[in-house]
């Protein structure tokens, strides 16, 4: 889950300093705001947790960012595909099974995008982590 945060005065998006899986978390973690400098215009703001919104990765994102996973997945396909079906058989199985498993991630990226951006804190939090 890609988090970013829109500048205030230029509306250039900018990657949020704070992460966390849930607004909650990042509060418990980092407090309710946070001061930003925007990589386009240069301008320092405060935001609030509220202000940070959830992405999906690119295609070319997601791929950089989980290289290692398919990685594993395509020789691990690969490699059970030869020992039963032979050169052919696991090329095609190692290409299917990558592209299974980069669907699968794309979908559970949206679903957990999808309730991050729909809970907002709004100002309850101020005990938390006390």
């Amino acid at each position: 889950m890609k988090l970013i945060v829109k500048c205030a005065a230029c509306r250039a998006e900018n990657d949020s300093p704070v992460k966390g899986a849930t607004r909650i978390k990042i509060v418990q973690k980092h407090g309710e705001t946070f001061d930003l400098t925007c990589n386009s215009c240069g301008k320092i703001h405060t935001y609030d947790v509220d202000d940070i919104k959830a992405e999906d990765y690119t295609f070319a994102e997601l791929i950089k960012n989980r290289a290692i996973i398919f990685g594993v997945v395509f020789l691990t396909s690969f490699v059970l595909g030869f020992l039963f079906t032979g050169i052919t058989g696991a090329a095609m199985v190692s290409i299917i099974s990558t592209i299974l498993s980069l669907a699968l991630i794309k979908k559970n990226h949206s679903g957990k995008n999808l309730t991050f951006n729909r809970h907002k804190v709004k100002n309850r939090m101020t005990n938390i982590g006390s």
